[in-house]
């Protein structure tokens, strides 16, 4: 959209007949609108964050399901590790969640 806005602009400015002044004017507008919601929201990096968190959040989910399936473990070491592993994996999540809940109070305050 960035390159299209001038070009048409220019090419109605040369010629004055390429587009329909109502048509022009609908697509300056949509060219303003569109390119303020990506100068404000960002869609582009809040969609990379997103991304990100999910991917983070199915690797612990695969990590807790490694720890919840292993069924061979019978003896007490076996459960005393396991339970360690658990606990490890909680932190994990209680800091995935922290800087989660940081990065939203950032871009509430920017």
């Amino acid at each position: 959209m960035r390159f299209y806005a001038p070009a048409l602009t220019t090419a109605q400015t040369a010629t004055n007949n390429l587009l329909s002044e109502a048509v022009m004017k609908d697509i300056s507008l949509a060219a303003l609108l569109i390119s303020t919601l990506n100068t404000f929201f960002r869609p582009s990096t809040q969609l990379a964050r997103s991304m990100e968190n999910m991917n983070n959040w199915r690797t612990l989910g695969s990590e807790f399901e490694k720890i919840y399936i292993n069924t061979t473990i019978t003896t007490e070491r076996g459960l005393l590790e396991r339970e360690e592993k658990f606990r490890e994996l909680m932190e994990k999540v209680l800091e995935m969640k922290r800087l989660v809940l940081k990065t939203l109070s950032l871009r509430l305050k920017g």
